[in-house]
């Protein structure tokens, strides 16, 4: 796997969250919808979705799952930051490339409506081969952010929440930027809060 990973750009982790966390993610994410305004995106790479900037479940879930993804890879992380979305009909991500704090990242499906329309992403791996991905739920796809250009095509669902977890290589290029050039580890900052 960890060959994979360096040759093509990208590896599938399978059921890396079962369904107790799943359904801790999807609740967690609908109660913020609700009650917390969430940036709307229209522009850029990103149309007809909402999204969130280090939600604190995500923040922990980063972490939890580092150890998971660092086995694949066969190299040390540094957390940089999580994020969630959700996006609605007619969603679409453009073709891009992401920036230096999401060297190494993770998508994650985590609900669908309905859950049986599949919305593949679009990836191109190291040798410019170009694949859809069609991923279950609780299911990661793992890649080099800032190198493999990833995208969807429209969606004809009606929603499908995204978790989104970045990373840097400890020993990378990018390392003296941990947490995406926050102060301290967002981790320990909710527990001080507490």
């Amino acid at each position: 796997m960890k060959n994979h990973f360096w040759e093509r750009g990208y590896v599938v982790i399978e059921d890396l969250f079962d369904q107790s966390k799943l359904d801790l993610a999807v609740a967690s994410l609908s109660h913020q919808a609700r009650h917390s305004p969430m940036r709307e995106r229209n522009s850029g790479c990103v149309f007809k979705a909402r999204d969130e900037y280090s939600p604190a479940i995500g923040e922990m879930l980063l972490r939890h799952c580092r150890p998971v993804f660092e086995d694949a890879i066969g190299r040390k992380l540094v957390e940089s930051f999580a994020y969630w979305r959700i996006y609605e009909e007619g969603a679409e991500l453009k073709r891009h490339v992401d920036r230096v704090g999401c060297e190494i990242s993770a998508s994650i499906t985590i609900d669908r409506n309905p859950v049986d329309v599949d919305w593949p992403i679009w990836i191109e791996d190291m040798q410019s081969n170009q694949q859809a991905l069609s991923l279950k739920l609780g299911t990661a796809l793992l890649y080099q952010g800032h190198e493999v250009p990833h995208w969807r095509q429209p969606f004809v669902g009606a929603s499908q929440m995204q978790l989104l977890f970045h990373y840097v290589l400890a020993d990378g290029e990018f390392a003296e930027r941990p947490f995406d050039g926050r102060a301290a580890d967002p981790i320990d900052s909710y527990y001080e809060a507490s």
